[in-house]
């Protein structure tokens, strides 16, 4: 009995330490033991991709085409945080997953022929249409680096913001780096 005791509490701290490994949330520079660990508590497949949804401000912005939506590529410009706590990154797709842009992501476009990925909340948020979304999210998603071939995985759509119009994956659940 006293053995099965340990190993559970050897299981819960693991579990615990594993899900809030990162003592500070950079959305809003607060304690992340307040906050739920999206990434690793979601799970896998469209409920992972769907546990982020009520972190996105405005999700009206979007039609979505599918919910959980897998690309690879490399990361071809720095990825910028924006105001509203999310990092725009810039993916030029590998060969073959060109159906995952349109015409505002082409060359000509203001994505310069990549796909869109955001990883959401990772930020201190500064726009205030953002800040109570994304006030209880802690995520410890891996922001890529430029020229980094990634894996990635989230919610493929086409942004409906006035000016945008161009594909994403918003959010993005999942960045692992490709060796």
């Amino acid at each position: 009995m006293k053995t099965l005791y340990l190993i559970s509490s050897c299981l819960l701290a693991m579990i615990v330490a594993g899900c809030n490994n990162n003592p500070k949330s950079e959305a809003n520079n607060t304690d992340s033991t307040k906050k739920d660990s999206v990434n690793k508590m979601a799970g896998h497949g469209t409920e992972a991709c769907d546990s982020l949804w009520k972190y996105v401000y405005k999700p009206e912005r979007f039609t979505v085409h599918k919910k959980c939506a897998t690309v690879t590529g490399v990361i071809a410009y720095k990825p910028i945080p924006e105001a509203d706590g999310d990092y725009h990154i810039r993916l030029k797709l590998d060969p073959g997953q060109e159906n995952y842009l349109n015409e505002k992501n082409g060359p000509d476009g203001k994505q310069h022929g990549c796909l869109v990925l955001e990883i959401i909340c990772k930020n201190k948020v500064k726009q205030a249409d953002a800040i109570e979304p994304c006030k209880d999210c802690y995520t410890d998603i891996l922001v890529p680096k430029l020229g980094d071939h990634v894996k990635v995985t989230g919610t493929f759509v086409t942004d409906n913001e006035a000016g945008h119009g161009w594909n994403e994956i918003h959010p993005v659940y999942e960045v692992k780096i490709i060796k």
